[in-house]
């Protein structure tokens, strides 16, 4: 009898974690996972070079060599841009996956804009392909110029 008594509270405690605030129950989680750092190496190819990330107003020689060198040699990579956002964090990150096609993942730190996240605003990672991939002819746009198709979320609020 008394190991179930202490098997008890530990199963309650369990079943609590990531269950999230709201009355559905829905998770408050993604916020912390619904990012390139989580998402990226799960569309990644396990052996892409990582050729690293622009910021806005840097030099993206070193990524676009890198990416171009990718390209040319048909290995899978992957690479980052930040974008100018007007009041959320906006990245686009360049991804060859395990069947050799390049998808563009866009990240939107909150779809609503602001920095709360909840079960109705925050993050949003949605990925396309991104076909015909070459170097961008505007890098301070894009890195990588492509034939996208359409977009999918790979997570967003669950609402």
């Amino acid at each position: 009898m008394r190991a179930r008594l202490t098997t008890l509270p530990l199963l309650l405690l369990w079943s609590c974690v990531g269950s999230g605030d709201g009355d559905d129950g829905a998770p408050t989680d993604y916020c912390e996972t619904c990012n390139l750092d989580e998402q990226v190496p799960m569309v990644a190819a396990e052996e892409a070079t990582d050729c690293g990330e622009v910021g806005v107003g840097e030099d993206p020689a070193t990524v676009v060599a890198c990416v171009e060198q990718a390209l040319a040699d048909g290995t899978a990579f992957t690479a980052r841009q930040q974008l100018q956002g007007i009041d959320s964090t906006a990245i686009n990150a360049y991804v060859v996956d395990s069947a050799g096609v390049v998808q563009r993942l866009s990240y939107d730190s909150n779809i609503c804009g602001g920095a709360d996240c909840n079960e109705d605003c925050g993050p949003r990672v949605s990925m396309a392909e991104c076909g015909n991939a070459r170097v961008g002819m505007m890098l301070a746009d894009a890195i990588i110029d492509c034939d996208l198709g359409s977009f999918s979320a790979l997570c967003e609020p669950p609402v």
